[in-house]
C-alpha cells in the first residue's frame, strides 16, 4: 500500500495466486480481493491482513465492487463469450465470523 499524499510505502503483504482485482470498502478497514484462481477472499486491512471470508465462482473475476453499505461485493466475469455477474451477500455472523454467498436469484 503506498501513501496519495507523499507516495511513501505504508504496508506490503504477499497473496499466494496472482491478484486480477481489488476493491477498498469506504472506510478503509476491508479489502476485497479477487485472484486467478477464481477465489474472491475478503480481508481485515486493520487485523494484519486477516482472511475474514473466502468463495470461489466459476472463473477468475477481473471487476470488483462493494456496495455502498458493505454488505454487498458485486463481481464481473468477462471471457469471449460472455459477461457474468456475481452478487454475493457479505453476512456478518453473531460469532464474529463472516461469509460471503452468492445471490443466485439476482446473478
Amino acid at each position: 500500500m503506498w501513501s496519495l499524499t507523499d507516495g511513501s510505502e505504508i504496508n506490503r503483504f504477499t497473496w499466494s495466486d496472482d491478484i486480477g482485482s481489488f476493491a477498498w470498502s469506504r472506510d478503509g478497514r476491508l479489502l476485497a480481493i479477487s485472484d486467478l484462481s477464481a477465489s474472491l477472499t475478503l480481508v481485515d486491512v486493520m487485523d494484519d491482513y486477516r482472511t475474514l471470508a473466502q468463495t470461489t465462482i466459476s472463473e477468475a473475476c477481473r471487476l470488483i465492487k462493494f456496495s455502498p453499505d458493505c454488505r454487498c461485493l458485486y463481481a464481473l466475469v468477462f471471457n469471449a463469450y460472455r459477461c457474468d455477474f456475481f452478487p454475493l451477500d457479505i453476512n456478518m455472523e453473531n460469532d464474529g465470523d463472516f461469509s460471503l454467498d452468492v445471490l443466485h436469484d439476482q446473478a
